[in-house]
């Protein structure tokens, strides 16, 4: 079983948000943005207790409003099919708590089901009385040319046969008919279903007490990876471990038959003569010699890295690492059936920034993990920060929150692109092409890397051929009072001008406001380079040309021919600094553009900066484009329909 869907109204900054969620589900956005609200409503869903509520609960403390946390579940493996038979609709299960303010706080458990619109199709709703109503009105007692007269014979029908017609009309007509949600709210034994068939739910904060983790309880992770261990111990072993446990116990405890050690005997007698003549009782010294079983109630972790330790002495990383190596251990026990009153119930982990403490080898093989369990019958849900832990491939698994205000209020919000919105798109625009999920992550997969997913985490997108404009861009930008980094402005250069359109179409939809610059190449003669011109001069709703002039628009820049031509034609001393700067770098031939681009921007703004105005000797070409991203906005979307 996995979330499908996930719908949170009126908990903390969640005014009304709805995810649709992937395999993984990674939640990104700035800090405050409402990502560990959208973990804590799970944790409120999965493990409901009034004792998790206070005023602050509530969006901006409205109690009047209550909290409600939907949930809709797929993927049901067999165990949990059947368990849960009665609550699906066709293979779905769907899921509602509210959360009421009070005294006491009040929740309450919603199954929602798929009924058919027409009441007379809803066994719930027969009665005698609704019988002879609807049987009053036989005409209106058809579906899509189905008669459900058909089904009931002659005469009025009891209760029984109207149910047992439905079941049969269903059967035969099912697709035919509409149907509608209905909530029965805390239906009986629904709650005791909830508890013992829904996915387990496991958070990890973002700062986390190994200590905590390493405890053997009944309920933690560790303590059923134990108590597993415990079972797998064949019964030889038991045997023997207790004989030897019962040969300590007769050496240094009282036991009938067993050679005591002396000096415990002749400490004893010791003590007892010691005590006041006048009292007359049989002093013991007893130590406590464990059973087998409780030997395994303090288990300790240590940890020989170089230096044998236990592991609450390791740095962060490493101590964050075995929290993971004990969940991923205890899912795949879970898995084979190891921890057996686990049944087949599914696991979801919520791991707040996996990517904290660890370096970035690491966090590219803890993605690799989180990816592996996700394959399996459980699920991963996680906040993060790093790049690396989003993929341009998998947009359809990102949820990029933002805070934004309305009447008055700040709230979350939530920005996702669907796989469908993409392929329609490419369908609409190739109508020959039959792309597939699949084919569409190897479409996206040729444009990620390096930096260009850190558009994801960007206020502004600005989408460049190369380097040359990558190096440059903020050097200039910051001579003209426009701090790139602070304003969260993002400078991605995508390899070439034929893959900004994929990452355009990707940032743009998750509403992250893109600027496109790029080179028209005028002398060249190549077609697919001017199909490309074409095509992205479209794409920012220009029209159509292959060879277009220089241009500084709202939304994109083009230049005739290249961004060096033009700053040549700008900076008077161009080819004089050109050959300052690989003199000095040591670049010889055509190479080192980027090099070079930085140079020259740094030797003029550090001009400017001597004369009084950094911004004197910045190109106007670049002025003109920086000015349009600083008053850049999302305007909508892209994509063809």
């Amino acid at each position: 079983m996995k979330i499908d869907q996930i719908h949170i109204k009126n908990f903390k900054s969640l005014k009304e948000v709805h995810l649709e969620c992937g395999n993984p589900v990674s939640i990104i956005g700035e800090n405050n943005s409402g990502k560990s609200n959208v973990i804590e409503a799970l944790d409120l869903f999965f493990n409901p207790s009034v004792q998790k509520l206070s005023e602050e609960s509530f969006y901006e403390r409205v109690t009047s409003e209550p909290i409600e946390i939907r949930v809709n579940f797929k993927d049901l493996n067999k165990w949990e099919r059947e368990y849960i038979s009665q609550w699906l609709s066709v293979d779905v299960l769907k899921v509602k708590r509210t959360f009421k303010w009070g005294s006491p706080p009040e929740i309450t458990h919603v199954a929602i089901l798929d009924v058919p619109e027409q009441e007379w199709l809803c066994e719930d709703e027969v009665t005698t009385h609704k019988i002879d109503e609807w049987w009053s009105n036989k005409a209106n007692l058809v579906v899509a040319n189905h008669n459900f007269c058909d089904y009931l014979g002659t005469g009025t029908p009891t209760v029984k046969k109207w149910k047992e017609a439905i079941s049969l009309f269903l059967k035969d007509c099912g697709k035919e008919i509409q149907l509608k949600e209905k909530e029965k709210e805390n239906p009986t034994g629904f709650a005791n279903v909830l508890k013992g068939g829904l996915p387990e739910f496991i958070p990890v904060p973002a700062v986390r007490n190994v200590t905590e983790e390493i405890k053997v309880g009944k309920t933690n992770p560790f303590g059923r990876l134990i108590n597993a261990l415990l079972t797998r111990v064949p019964p030889e072993h038991k045997s023997a471990i207790k004989e030897a446990l019962d040969k300590v116990r007769g050496l240094i405890n009282r036991s009938s038959g067993k050679e005591r050690i002396s000096a415990i005997k002749e400490t004893e007698d010791l003590l007892e003569k010691m005590l006041c003549p006048s009292i007359e009782c049989d002093l013991e010294i007893n130590v406590p010699i464990p059973e087998f079983e409780i030997m395994f109630s303090d288990v300790e972790i240590y940890i020989d890295d170089g230096f044998k330790t236990s592991v609450e002495t390791k740095g962060h990383g490493l101590q964050r690492s075995v929290i993971f190596s004990i969940l991923r251990a205890y899912a795949e026990l879970v898995r084979t059936g190891d921890v057996s009153e686990q049944k087949d119930r599914s696991i979801v982990f919520a791991i707040e920034e996996p990517e904290l403490y660890l370096h970035p080898q690491a966090q590219r093989i803890m993605m690799q993990t989180l990816r592996e369990i996700s394959a399996g019958k459980d699920q991963v849900v996680y906040c993060t920060h790093s790049g690396t832990f989003v993929d341009i491939a998998h947009f359809d698994e990102i949820c990029l929150m933002k805070r934004e205000k309305a009447d008055g209020h700040w709230r979350s919000a939530v920005t996702q692109l669907s796989m469908n919105a993409l392929i329609n798109d490419l369908k609409t625009r190739h109508p020959n092409t039959s792309p597939t999920p699949e084919s569409m992550r190897e479409r996206y997969s040729y444009v990620y890397g390096g930096t260009r997913n850190e558009g994801f985490f960007a206020r502004k997108v600005v989408l460049v051929e190369g380097p040359t404009e990558e190096y440059s861009l903020p050097i200039y930008s910051a001579a003209l009072e426009y701090n790139m980094d602070k304003e969260g402005v993002s400078v991605i250069a995508t390899g070439g001008k034929g893959q900004m359109d994929r990452l355009l179409r990707v940032f743009n939809e998750f509403q992250v406001p893109c600027y496109v610059a790029f080179d028209a190449d005028k002398s060249k003669t190549d077609a697919e380079g001017r199909r490309v011109n074409k095509e992205l001069l479209e794409l920012m709703g220009e029209p159509a040309s292959e060879t277009p002039p220089t241009m500084i628009r709202a939304r994109f820049a083009v230049f005739e021919e290249k961004i060096e031509t033009t700053l040549k034609e700008e900076i008077p001393e161009y080819d004089s600094l050109v050959s300052e700067a690989k003199e000095q770098l040591g670049i010889s031939g055509d190479s080192g553009k980027p090099l070079i681009a930085r140079y020259i921007a740094k030797k003029l703004v550090k001009k400017g900066e001597i004369e009084g105005d950094k911004a004197k000797y910045v190109p106007t070409s670049i002025k003109g484009v920086i000015e349009k991203v600083r008053l850049l906005k999302w305007e909508g979307s892209v994509l063809r329909r």
